[in-house]
């Protein structure tokens, strides 16, 4: 799987535990980094520029499935609950526009 730099308006989740490792990759259409900062910071963001912003995007949306896949990393890798994992790489359990989505799965 191809490593992504940080400074790409993408996703990349790593996790390793003992039992298994996850690389998640996903390319968002439509939102950019600021997206996810609280909105006196995202409106800072949209005024100069410094990253893409819509005004019309539900970053509600966008925030609350970053944290939920936080959290399903979280509960498979702490409670060995890997169905989980489907809000990550299923496109259908995914509620924003993705364009690229690529993932590495092993649990031994």
């Amino acid at each position: 799987m191809q490593r992504y730099s940080a400074f790409t308006p993408d996703l990349l989740l790593y996790m390793c535990g003992s039992k298994f490792i996850v690389t998640v990759h996903w390319v968002v259409k439509g939102f950019g980094h600021c997206d996810m900062l609280d909105d006196s910071f995202w409106t800072a963001c949209h005024e100069v520029h410094i990253c893409k912003t819509d005004v019309n995007n539900d970053r509600l949306t966008y925030k609350q499935y970053a944290q939920g896949i936080a959290s399903s990393f979280l509960v498979a890798m702490l409670q060995g609950n890997h169905q989980t994992l489907q809000y990550a790489t299923n496109r259908s359990l995914i509620p924003i526009q993705l364009g690229d989505l690529d993932y590495d799965i092993d649990c031994m």
